[in-house]
């Protein structure tokens, strides 16, 4: 959160964007699933 201040909209977007897709394409792994 405190990198995210110091970022631009556009990058903390791609950071989100990477995060998320990161999270999507993994298989079910504990830490995420519901």
């Amino acid at each position: 959160i405190r990198e995210g201040r110091l970022q631009s909209i556009d990058q903390c977007l791609s950071r989100e964007y990477r995060v998320v897709s990161h999270i999507m394409k993994s298989e079910h792994s504990s830490d995420f699933f519901e």
